[in-house]
């Protein structure tokens, strides 16, 4: 049964100027492939004979979907609701049932689905009892994870049972809000850290860190992070860590918006915001099959960016529209399309910006080259860039960090200049 669930927005007044205009139309283009994927993909598979599992895909589809709802956009609203009915029966299924009745402790992202269409009305009484069933286990929580994957199922576990699930989490203060990130040759899962731990512990913004948490520290991880994302040409982490300003409730940094236009340019010259490799064809396919093999790669990148969007418009909490010349510009017709020689993307968008916009986007380029200076340990490339303007202007985290690394390596008897 459908029944109109809101979620309290900071404001329901439309949100005015080209950014807004802007996470609009990307936000409407990734409802495009969320659409794409459950009916090209995941509602034909599930009704073969033996599918495979689609918790994952399905889950990310919901999440959106409550995301996109709480915008109070009626044209979004309604294509949120026909495809929260068309995914109900998969995020619903015997399958997810039977999952349910066996290992409680891997319940949560079993049930993520049912929630989050939970959450926008989309309720089903029968599949809750069998989860608060699971939910209310002895063994629930017993599985031993690191602490921000702690912090994810009490974030699905809250859409459940309440706020109280979230709120002053003991496991907080063991996260990168009490920790930090060690920059210093961080791999994925250690972005992933921050940019999944910001948007569960606010639940994408509707509630407040701790007042203990330092949210200037953590923009600047983040500004350090997206350096690393925009070096690896990762939209994917790109997407996540662009949430921060809005989760946080802090300006965008100059960092932040330089990697705001990053993703809206490429996205604006890829129907499909691109995400990883795609695998090649194993044999003669036909459509269905080619849609699943392009699909089943490439969705999560645009899912992610409608997040982003989603959270940035119902926080009200966008780049600055004189910062964002370049993204704003009128479409269609859309700009030349993006170098392909230039890799990564962040190149081909730094060489279409405007000298003025380079000028306001200066530490970018820094910051991604310190990100690779540390990351390959070069003691001599740390130093040339510690001593150049840009660094007066830097976020400080990423620079307490490099010019430490400095001195450890000088003091292990580095060369360096």
């Amino acid at each position: 049964m459908l029944t109109t669930v809101r979620a309290e927005a900071p404001s329901d007044a439309p949100l005015p100027g080209p950014a807004a205009a802007l996470a609009r139309d990307c936000l409407l283009r990734s409802l495009d492939v969320a659409e794409l994927l459950v009916h090209d993909v995941l509602v034909p598979v599930a009704a073969t004979a033996d599918p495979p599992d689609q918790v994952k895909e399905v889950a990310e589809v919901a999440m959106l979907l409550r995301m996109a709802h709480r915008l109070g956009d009626e044209p979004i609203t309604a294509r949120v609701e026909t495809l929260a009915e068309a995914i109900a029966p998969l995020a619903r299924s015997e399958s997810i049932r039977r999952q349910l009745v066996g290992r409680v402790s891997a319940a949560a992202p079993k049930f993520l689905a049912h929630a989050c269409l939970s959450s926008i009305g989309l309720t089903d009484d029968q599949f809750e009892r069998v989860v608060t069933q699971a939910l209310t286990s002895s063994a629930a929580c017993a599985a031993e994870r690191v602490p921000f994957r702690i912090l994810d199922v009490a974030w699905i576990r809250h859409l459940i049972l309440g706020d109280q699930e979230l709120l002053d989490h003991p496991v907080l203060p063991l996260t990168c809000l009490g920790q930090g990130v060690d920059l210093v040759g961080a791999n994925v899962d250690a972005a992933y850290a921050l940019s999944h731990t910001l948007p569960y512990a606010t639940d994408f913004g509707r509630l407040e860190l701790p007042s203990w948490v330092d949210r200037a520290k953590q923009s600047q991880l983040a500004d350090a992070l997206i350096a690393k994302a925009l070096a690896a040409d990762d939209l994917d982490l790109l997407g996540e860590l662009l949430m921060t300003a809005p989760l946080l409730r802090l300006p965008w940094s100059p960092m932040q918006v330089f990697g705001w236009t990053v993703l809206t340019e490429v996205w604006r010259d890829h129907p499909i915001l691109p995400g990883p490799g795609i695998p090649r064809a194993s044999g003669p396919e036909d459509e269905l099959t080619r849609r699943r093999r392009v699909l089943g790669t490439v969705y999560h990148t645009p899912l992610v960016g409608g997040l982003l969007m989603a959270t940035a418009l119902w926080r009200r909490h966008l780049p600055p529209d004189d910062f964002t010349a370049t993204t704003a510009r009128e479409s269609p017709p859309r700009g030349p399309a993006l170098d392909a020689t230039l890799k990564p993307a962040w190149r081909a968008v730094w060489a279409r910006l405007s000298e003025g916009e380079r000028q306001r986007s200066q530490i970018a380029p820094w910051l991604v080259a310190l990100h690779q200076a540390v990351d390959a340990l070069d003691a001599a490339g740390l130093l040339a860039l510690l001593r150049q303007p840009q660094a007066a202007h830097a976020p400080t985290e990423p620079v307490r960090q490099a010019v430490e690394l400095l001195q450890r390596l000088v003091q292990a008897g580095t060369p360096s200049e």
